[in-house]
């Protein structure tokens, strides 16, 4: 019956409520529907959107405009772009190492230091120290460090011959208990002491309350002392011996003594 038009159809036997169509070719066979009702809202709303899109869709060909499922991502204007710039650190500056000295170097320095050099020096007056070719130390007339006290020749043989003219005098030498140098020192005393005539025995040893320095005269009191002590002091100051005395209640009043003190 497909494809054949006018075709009859018989049909017997019809019972019950029963709509019959012929020569239908769409549509909607219902019994009791009146031809004239309105469509349902809900689809009426959906023609009214498929309408709207469709012209939106026509608007946008007309603009050459395609509607993508995915908008790409808005980039700046190349004209307003401007390329970062990487500005490097500042540099840090390294603490600058000594430089090493080369051994050549070196023993070239000392053989030009060791080399004889020639030094004319003209109209020099006065007490002058020269020095040549020093590397280090101290250029000074006379160092002494922690020399021993003495008495030179020349000293020795000048108070020698101060001390002669009172020549059966007595006098008593003594050292500090414990000073070697001291002892040492009062020794060379004695030996002017006994060639110029004193009678002087052995360099005796105390131990004194108070610290005592330098060559002194012990004494009872200034208004009481042996009248030998003016002489050795008169003596000791021409020969260029810085002598001072201290005071004892217990020195004897007829002696004199020389107390040979630390340095």
């Amino acid at each position: 019956m497909k494809g054949e038009k006018n075709a009859d159809i018989h049909i017997g036997n019809v019972g019950g409520n029963v709509t019959i169509s012929q020569g239908q070719t769409g549509g909607v066979t219902g019994q009791g529907t009146p031809a004239s009702a309105d469509p349902p809202r809900a689809l009426k709303m959906w023609h009214a959107i498929a309408g709207i899109i469709a012209a939106a869709v026509v608007v946008l060909t007309y603009f050459g405009l395609t509607p993508s499922k995915q908008s790409p991502p808005l980039e700046p204007p190349l004209s307003n772009t401007v390329p970062a710039q990487i500005i490097p650190a500042p540099p840090v500056d390294k603490p600058k190492e000594s430089p090493k000295a080369k051994p050549g170097v070196q023993r070239k320095e000392e053989k030009s230091m060791s080399g004889d050099q020639k030094v004319s020096i003209e109209h020099v007056s006065g007490d002058v120290v020269i020095s040549n070719n020093q590397s280090g130390g101290i250029t000074a007339k006379n160092v002494t460090i922690n020399a021993k006290r003495s008495l030179t020749p020349e000293i020795a043989d000048k108070l020698r011959e101060l001390l002669t003219p009172y020549r059966g005098s007595t006098v008593k030498i003594t050292a500090l208990l414990g000073d070697s140098e001291g002892f040492g020192y009062a020794v060379q005393f004695q030996k002017v002491f006994a060639t110029a005539g004193w009678k002087v025995d052995g360099i005796d040893q105390a131990v004194y309350t108070a610290p005592l320095a330098g060559l002194l005269l012990r004494i009872r009191d200034e208004n009481n002392y042996a009248k030998n002590v003016e002489t050795i002091n008169n003596a000791f100051k021409q020969v260029g011996l810085d002598v001072g005395g201290f005071q004892d209640s217990s020195a004897p009043s007829d002696a004199v003594e020389l107390v040979v003190g630390g340095r």
